[in-house]
């Protein structure tokens, strides 16, 4: 009887990965389960790493989301990105996420489209917790320099 429980045991283990992996790639095009709090991934030999407000990734199979920088901010203001995002193989973006659940797709890349290289952009951060979350498709192999400076200004104008 204990062995007949292990092995159903072991076989709900194995169901169980798989959904999760499976269920990481799917995320892509789900603007729901990217707002939500959660991140589901999928990672082969994933390094990041933070240094003085630049945040260097690279993954060489990718599938999934994954929160890469969250600030919660006391009021509206605004954020400069310079970013360079470059995919091998798939297909990846990184969004924005308000506070209230809205996203902001701010680029994406595909194996097709040329990388997104030293390009600079402006966020505007609303009161609460803001996130930017890099999502991957299928087997996507992936490259990331974000750099973010806070603007001296505040934000005024609305998304």
């Amino acid at each position: 009887m204990k062995k007949k429980l292990g092995i159903i045991f072991l076989c709900v283990v194995i169901l169980l990965t798989g959904c999760a992996s499976s269920d990481a790639s799917s995320v892509y095009d789900n603007d729901r389960k990217i707002a939500s709090q959660s991140n589901t991934y999928n990672k082969v030999n994933y390094e990041m790493s933070e240094n003085n407000g630049t945040i260097t990734l690279s993954c060489e199979v990718f599938e999934g989301m994954d929160t890469i920088w969250s600030y919660t901010a006391s009021e509206d203001m605004k954020v400069n990105i310079r970013y360079s995002l470059k995919v091998d193989n798939g297909k990846a973006k990184l969004v924005q996420i308000l506070p209230d659940g809205a996203l902001e797709t701010i680029v994406e890349v595909t194996d097709e489209t040329e990388e997104a290289d030293k390009v600079e952009k402006t966020l505007q951060l609303k009161k609460g917790k803001n996130r930017i979350k890099i999502i991957g498709g299928e087997d996507t192999a992936v490259k990331l320099e974000l750099t973010l400076a806070f603007s001296s200004e505040k934000s005024t104008d609305g998304f």
